[in-house]
């Protein structure tokens, strides 16, 4: 995708000042992109070429085909040379051991453009942001204004919660496989996840250990078991998205034999 190309057209139609673009710009970064899951994972097969490759790739906007990130070419080459080449604004990159993006809209006003600790999954969630953060106290409702003018409208956790039934474990997965299999989370690991655990914690339903299965080709096998339980319930990509699996402990055995994992649930 010529993602500076799209992005442009999509703009022209709209008459929005800059503090808008650069709004619009990182949502719509957050719909594409998603965390690269492979990062935290590579330590497991000792694979110091794909970390060093994932985070010091290079992105062109232009020719974008690939689009899981981790910060340091998030904030480098997808939002930092959007925001300049349509907009006016004044923004530089925060590099270190986790790079974000600095908005200075004036010497009073600065906001702080940090997408990958969340944004990537919530805004496919169509949630509020937690990541573009400003230095002024009223800066959640001068975002909430800038949103109605885009059109974005966070859902509340309760549009969520309300669809999980909660009578059993069994029906609490069933009913969290049913909402991410029609979300825009399904596709990558590290959104599915998000979206996962962020409503098992929304119910607050804490009874229950996970771990992540890792195969040599980085497939990913998220195993919850719930405490006092018998039953495992996995979250893997079988058929092009990711979807909750029931299965018994022998099944979650030879699944997960020749994988690895940071941490053992399985006893």
């Amino acid at each position: 995708m010529d993602l500076l190309k799209q992005l442009d057209h999509e703009l022209s139609n709209m008459y929005l000042n800059d503090f808008e673009k650069v709004r619009y710009i990182y949502l719509r970064a957050c719909q594409l992109f998603s965390f690269d899951a492979r990062y935290n994972y590579t330590s497991l097969f000792n694979d110091a070429s794909l970390y060093d490759s994932i985070i010091n790739r290079q992105i062109d906007i232009s020719n974008v085909e690939d689009y899981l990130v981790v910060c340091h070419p998030f904030s480098r080459d997808v939002l930092i040379r959007l925001i300049r080449e349509l907009t006016t604004a004044q923004v530089e990159l925060l590099e270190g051991a986790h790079s974000f993006v600095e908005y200075k809209v004036n010497s009073e006003q600065i906001w702080f453009l940090d997408a990958t600790y969340g944004d990537l999954a919530r805004v496919k969630m169509g949630l509020d942001t937690r990541g573009f953060t400003g230095t002024h106290p009223y800066d959640k409702e001068f975002l909430s204004e800038t949103d109605s003018i885009l059109g974005y409208k966070p859902k509340l956790k309760k549009e969520y919660l309300s669809q999980i039934d909660i009578s059993s474990k069994e029906s609490i997965f069933e009913s969290i496989n049913i909402l991410l299999k029609n979300s825009k989370c399904q596709k990558e690991f590290s959104d599915a996840l998000f979206f996962v655990e962020w409503l098992l914690l929304g119910i607050n339903y804490y009874e229950w250990n996970n771990s992540c299965y890792v195969g040599e080709d980085y497939s990913f096998h998220q195993i919850f078991k719930p405490f006092e339980s018998n039953e495992y319930f996995c979250l893997d990509n079988t058929n092009g998205y990711y979807e909750i699996k029931c299965m018994n402990e022998e099944e979650c055995m030879r699944l997960t034999r020749g994988l690895r994992t940071k941490d053992n649930i399985i006893k």
